[in-house]
């Protein structure tokens, strides 16, 4: 008989656990898209990717690790890393001429790693016009620019010439 983690959720229930998260992620069976969807739609997020040292202390001890800045938003971003952060502990990081600080929303295993969610806290706003990062892609902009072709009269790639 399993005794505990994730064996023993299956053998005998979650509510047996409530209040336990192994490593601080979140609950088997809640994703984070479905349950940060609609905190994610209030805000356009810009797709981007860049390498960045971030820190945080989990149970009073520091904490440094790499990230891949995923996308990131006027008031939050998502990372992916290696290691699972806790939810809720303060998490920053520096980029050329910007810092972030902000809580741990949410930090989820996928197949390629944790994806932690950030909200940023009061002071910290993210603006491209402050930093870009090397690797990105505002989708809000092409989309943009593409209707606005397309009213210009141009042609797209599959249409006859």
């Amino acid at each position: 008989m399993v005794s505990s983690g994730y064996g023993a959720i299956r053998a005998r229930g979650w509510g047996q656990f409530q209040g336990w998260t192994p490593k601080g992620i979140k609950k088997p069976g809640v994703f984070a898209d479905m349950r940060n969807m609609q905190e994610r739609r209030l805000e356009v997020r810009v797709m981007c990717a860049d390498m960045v040292e971030v820190s945080w202390r989990d149970r009073g001890k520091a904490r440094r690790a790499t990230a891949i800045l995923e996308d990131i938003s006027a008031r939050g971003a998502c990372l992916q890393l290696e290691t699972a952060v806790p939810c809720g502990v303060e998490i920053g990081w520096e980029c050329p001429k910007q810092k972030f600080v902000g809580r741990v929303r949410y930090c989820s295993y996928r197949e390629i790693g944790y994806f932690v969610g950030v909200e940023f806290e009061e002071g910290t706003r993210w603006s491209k016009q402050v930093y870009q990062p090397p690797h990105f892609l505002d989708l809000e902009r092409l989309v943009a620019r593409s209707k606005k072709e397309g009213r210009a009269g141009g042609r797209g790639p599959d249409e006859p010439g």
